[in-house]
């Protein structure tokens, strides 16, 4: 039970998790259902089945049209171990969601109290409309439209051929970093006045210009795109796409690559609150399926 009225109060406090969508003239229509809850099934496992019964349950769609956007599985271990699998769809959910919703969720089933949201991801997306018709908007996704100008795919020398229709499936490479090496690269950043972000950008662009041969690469990054206050306690999808252009031309040094993608990067996050989306749209790049668009 506790588990079950943590669950509703997380998806009666966040209106995205009870959010349909239709199409309707061709178009998606968002519908709130009131009193929609988050599916709950629970069954017996073992530790061996356990991923196993996740897996499966990730590789079964959502039919958005239908239901919840989210779902929840209790697989009972033992009388005193559970594993509480939750899967939502990308379309409301995010990194910084999962943090929010694994905090929440906790509070909810301590039985702790929770403060009143102020706005709804609904109010997000009327905030982004309304301001996609602003002469700013126009502006700022003119940076976009000269800072992104002429870019070139990246061909890199790969052990085989690229498939016609680029697979969108990932994967995850852990690499532990010794302590001094994180130290120094920290040093950097402080005494270029840069981030250990940027530190580690140049030195991307600086491998892919030399397994490359060429001197302009994009690179996509994402950004968390809560540009207002009031979104921070929020789940939904907010993240944006960021293309970061690195100039090798010249043959600079480390520390002069660095200041360039200091100065990049730094004017790309003034301009983060321009949906990617948008911004293929305005350059219009020649569709490549075996690529991603603009990087």
């Amino acid at each position: 039970p506790a588990l079950t009225t943590a669950l509703d109060a997380l998806a009666e406090r966040h209106a995205v998790l009870r959010t349909r969508y239709e199409e309707r003239d061709g178009e998606p229509v968002q519908l709130v259902d009131p009193g929609a809850r988050i599916p709950l099934t629970e069954r017996a496992a073992t530790e061996a089945e356990a991923l196993r019964l996740i897996r499966a349950d990730l590789a079964v769609p959502f039919d958005l049209a239908a239901g919840a956007p989210v779902r929840a599985m209790l697989l009972r271990i033992g009388a005193d171990d559970h594993l509480l699998a939750l899967t939502l769809h990308h379309i409301v959910c995010d990194g910084w969601s999962v943090e929010v919703l694994a905090g929440e969720l906790a509070r909810h089933y301590a039985g702790e109290a929770v403060e009143p949201l102020t706005v709804q991801y609904a109010d997000f997306a009327r905030w982004q409309r309304e301001h996609a018709a602003t002469a700013e908007f126009a502006a700022r996704l003119g940076y976009w439209r000269e800072r992104l100008a002429g870019l070139v795919p990246l061909e890199l020398p790969t052990d085989r051929r690229r498939p016609r229709l680029r697979d969108p499936g990932g994967d995850r490479l852990a690499v532990e970093l010794p302590a001094k090496l994180t130290t120094a690269v920290e040093e950097l950043a402080r005494r270029h006045g840069a981030t250990p972000f940027m530190v580690l950008l140049a030195g991307c662009y600086a491998l892919l210009g030399r397994w490359s041969g060429q001197q302009d690469i994009a690179v996509g990054t994402a950004v968390s795109g809560r540009t207002r206050s009031e979104t921070a306690p929020l789940i939904g999808f907010f993240a944006n796409t960021l293309v970061l252009r690195g100039d090798l031309s010249g043959r600079p040094t480390f520390a002069e690559l660095l200041a360039r993608v200091r100065e990049s990067a730094l004017d790309a996050y003034a301009h983060a609150d321009v949906p990617f989306e948008r911004v293929v749209e305005e350059l219009a790049p020649e569709r490549d399926l075996s690529r991603n668009p603009l990087f």
